[in-house]
């Protein structure tokens, strides 16, 4: 293991990104939130965060249609676009990233407010609510 800036965290032992330097809060962080999308591995998963598509890589999930939302991803009415997918899935748990709402980037978080809106909270977690979505 080599020391960077005094931290011994490299090579790290995120699955895909060994040698690339993440500070081991991070790697800490990542690795709870892996543990608890398989947490619910076997039900509909949704994970709405502004790293959805880092935490696929990690886990070697399939990305999804939601693992990279970004405003204008889905073209015009993009957000509607979304949320109209969501209103489609079926007994579905969103793992949804508080963090994102306050942060100044370019998620689109109309999803995620529709998932607070429209669905039961069961817990928090770290940076993490969990919601159960049942739509008619």
């Amino acid at each position: 293991m080599n020391v960077i800036n005094g931290i011994k965290n490299y090579p790290n032992s995120l699955n895909h990104f060994e040698y690339k330097f993440i500070s081991k809060e991070r790697e800490v962080v990542s690795k709870n939130i892996m543990n608890l999308y398989r947490e619910y591995k076997n039900k509909n998963v949704i994970l709405l965060s502004r790293s959805s598509y880092f935490y696929k890589l990690l886990l070697e999930e399939k990305v999804t249609y939601y693992d990279l939302i970004n405003r204008g991803n889905w073209g015009y009415h993009g957000s509607k676009k979304l949320e109209e997918k969501l209103k489609k899935e079926k007994d579905a748990v969103v793992l949804l990233q508080v963090s994102s709402f306050t942060r100044k980037d370019q998620t689109d978080t109309t999803a995620m407010d529709y998932v607070r809106k429209n669905c039961t909270k069961e817990k928090e977690i770290e940076d993490f609510e969990i919601y159960h979505c049942e739509w008619k």
